[in-house]
């Protein structure tokens, strides 16, 4: 008897353990990368050393991680019947079934209202109305308007934008207009290319599980086209002294040639990613930064570089 309970025992702590796993994978903390964002205005203007600048912008990234998270438990469970004829989505905890339908939409209502609560304590006025506008966004872009053509890919800059702008907001310091094109055209480059990547994978969409939204690759080429030559123009004009890291304040000279040696990583990590999503690599680009080396190392030295120019 001892023995069968010990096993009963055993056997409920593994199933509760493979739970917390799988809310974990729902979570996908992977995306959470994309929040780092909120760190770019108060990084460019020097505040991070202050504590309570810190404190206030850890506070929006974690806020924006867990409405992130909300979301992705939504969009799970409203997607499952299309998400289990997807080649990789299909192992997804909520289309194979680990997480139940109800648990997914449970924690989605729990992760949103807590960031929003949060963000309504912690931070000023400004911030929690981001916060919340951003929420609201990410929910009826996956309850509708991410099946409608071009808005899809419009929002999805917005939600980077968005991203950006509470990071000032939060740590109360002015945001670079260059900088918030860049961010934009940024994410419209890489939205489109992974809309791309979806047409260019074979079968056709639907039997994949993917909304078909009358896209051609000639259009979504041309998309990242121009996005990618905004953006690389903004930072450029950013980076080379039309736009400082602190509008109200020019960088000392020292500082302004790391900036303008930031274009160097910039760039080539743009060109590295559009060497991906030629080859139709593009559909997870958050793997595509944590697995390949170029882009990381890119990454790192565009940081640095940023750092070394701010706080000089």
């Amino acid at each position: 008897m001892l023995h069968e309970i010990t096993v009963s025992g055993h056997s409920g702590l593994g199933r509760a353990g493979d739970m917390l796993v799988a809310l974990c994978r729902t979570a996908r903390p992977r995306q959470w990368m994309k929040n780092s964002l909120v760190f770019v205005a108060p990084g460019v203007a020097g505040t991070l050393g202050r504590p309570e600048s810190a404190r206030n912008t850890g506070i929006a990234f974690l806020v924006l991680c867990a409405a992130a998270s909300g979301t992705y438990f939504l969009n799970d469970a409203r997607d499952v019947a299309n998400d289990r004829l997807h080649p990789r989505k299909k192992t997804r905890p909520v289309a194979a079934g680990t997480v139940p339908l109800a648990a997914a939409y449970a924690a989605a209502v729990a992760l949103i209202v807590t960031a929003v609560a949060v963000s309504t304590l912690a931070l000023g006025p400004a911030a929690s109305a981001c916060a919340a506008v951003y929420s609201t966004l990410t929910v009826w872009y996956s309850l509708q308007l991410k099946h409608i053509a071009v808005l899809d890919l419009v929002l999805l800059a917005l939600a980077f934008v968005l991203r950006a702008v509470m990071g000032a907001l939060a740590a109360a310091v002015p945001l670079s207009p260059w900088l918030l094109i860049v961010t934009a055209f940024g994410a419209l480059f890489m939205a489109a290319g992974k809309r791309a990547a979806d047409l260019r994978a074979a079968p056709p969409c639907r039997a994949r599980g993917v909304p078909d939204l009358g896209y051609s690759l000639p259009f979504l080429v041309r998309i990242q086209t121009l996005a990618a030559t905004v953006a690389v123009t903004a930072y450029c004009a950013w980076a080379f002294g039309l736009g400082s890291p602190v509008p109200e304040r020019a960088p000392s000279p020292d500082g302004s040639v790391w900036i303008q040696l930031s274009v160097v990583p910039f760039v080539s990590g743009l060109l590295r990613y559009s060497l991906y999503l030629e080859r139709g690599d593009g559909g997870a680009p958050e793997d595509l930064v944590l697995s390949d080396r170029f882009l990381r190392v890119a990454g790192i030295c565009w940081v640095l570089l940023l750092a070394a120019g701010c706080c000089g």
